[in-house]
């Protein structure tokens, strides 16, 4: 057992994980540090954020050792929760919260039912996460609570636990799904807009995910327009398909050049949209996107080429020219498109290349030898495996692979470890 300053520290600076440490002076009538232990824990779990509650839910204590541990706590029954209305904060709205994870369902039902005279909002994450409960009564009353939540008034706190309303997608133990739809057509609202707006602009990758999700589905312009340029792949993406598919040919055309510096996925469909929807303007972002750093880019430009009526263009002869005047970052990439569609005789052009001090080089330089080599650069594909950079290892390994056979790669590997 730990003393009171041990307590205080935890008040101050703990997180969920200690929760564990003051279970066994709980509930605050079990011990003499009882009250100082809870009011520890409601420091810490108005500090949590929804995703720490779910976190909470799937790691806490369980087994003998836990019982043993914390014999008053395990012991708790219902009526020591009590039946008067719970306060938003405080040592037994901690305690509350807390019982809400408790091994008995019937402690849990309490709980969840005096959670759920809550309006703080802080309520919502225990809720979500007890609405996948085991036991069918706890289930019912969490979902009766959430129910009662959908209203314009508690849109930012459902935005805010939107992570938790996606891990309902499962339906592992019940259908989530009506409860699901309402959540979304809630978050369709124009009260759900702004704290949509500011999750998009600062909250954690998760949550800007969710957001975009409940964006793209109600084609909110605004949002999808702030998601399309998100620093996360996964997040710009969503967006720009959204955008693609749906805008009009007007709104569509004052966006693309914002999509055409996003990520790589972002300038894929940036480039799909502007050959399918305006044709005739397709060839100059073609010529841009057949020096993409993105070889998914690169390749679908060469694909789109001809399908878009632009002018017969041998493409190995473009990289080559464009070898030479590349300069800086766009070398390796002219080197890397030259070796994605050259011809056997382009494979000296990537010989000198392969001792490159700059490792995008060195790799677009095995590359070329191995696909335009035809198995006449053994030697330096077998050199390159042992390359101090990962990635010219791994194109080189591929490469001794599809000239050598996997038996010799995997030769060569077991003599050089």
């Amino acid at each position: 057992m730990f003393g009171l300053h041990v307590i205080l520290w935890l008040e101050a600076t703990g997180g969920v994980a200690d929760l564990a440490r003051l279970l066994p002076l709980l509930p605050a009538r079990s011990s003499e540090l009882g009250p100082d232990a809870a009011r520890a824990a409601d420091a810490i779990l108005q500090r949590a954020a929804p995703e720490d509650i779910a976190w909470l839910e799937r790691h806490h204590p369980t087994g003998p050792d836990y019982v043993s541990r914390q014999p008053s706590w395990d012991a708790m029954g219902p009526d020591d929760l009590g039946s008067a209305t719970c306060d938003a904060v405080g040592p037994r709205a901690a305690v509350i919260a807390l019982a809400s994870m408790h091994r008995s369902g019937f402690v849990r039902e309490r709980a969840v039912r005096l959670l759920a005279t809550r309006s703080d909002g802080g309520e919502l994450p225990l809720l979500l996460v007890r609405v996948n409960d085991w036991v069918g009564p706890v289930r019912e009353a969490a979902a009766a609570a959430l129910r009662a939540r959908l209203q314009p008034g508690y849109a930012a706190h459902f935005v805010r636990c939107l992570t938790l309303v996606d891990d309902l997608r499962g339906e592992r133990r019940a259908s989530h799904g009506p409860l699901l739809a309402a959540v979304e057509a809630l978050l369709g609202t124009p009260a759900a807009s702004p704290a949509l707006d500011e999750a998009l602009r600062c909250g954690a990758r998760g949550l800007r995910r969710a957001c975009v999700r409940i964006a793209a589905l109600h084609g909110d312009a605004a949002l999808l327009l702030r998601a399309a340029v998100d620093s996360d792949s996964i997040v710009a993406t969503i967006a720009a398909r959204a955008i693609t598919a749906t805008w009009s040919d007007q709104a569509l055309r004052e966006v693309l050049p914002r999509l055409r510096s996003g990520p790589p996925r972002v300038r894929y469909l940036a480039l799909e949209a502007t050959c399918a929807r305006y044709p005739g303007e397709a060839e100059p972002q073609l010529r841009r996107a057949l020096l993409d750093e993105s070889g998914s880019v690169r390749e679908l430009a060469r694909f789109l080429w001809s399908r878009a009526g632009c002018p017969s263009l041998d493409f190995a002869a473009f990289y080559r020219d464009a070898l030479a005047y590349a300069r800086g970052r766009a070398f390796p990439v002219a080197l890397f498109a030259l070796a994605e569609c050259g011809e056997e005789a382009d494979a000296p052009l990537f010989e000198p290349h392969v001792r490159d001090p700059r490792s995008a080089v060195r790799a677009a330089a095995v590359m070329g030898l191995g696909r335009c080599g035809m198995g006449r650069y053994s030697e330096a594909l077998l050199f390159a495996m042992k390359d101090p950079s990962s990635r010219v290892a791994a194109v080189a390994l591929h490469w001794v692979r599809v000239r050598l056979g996997r038996a010799y790669a995997r030769g060569v590997q077991r003599s050089a470890s």
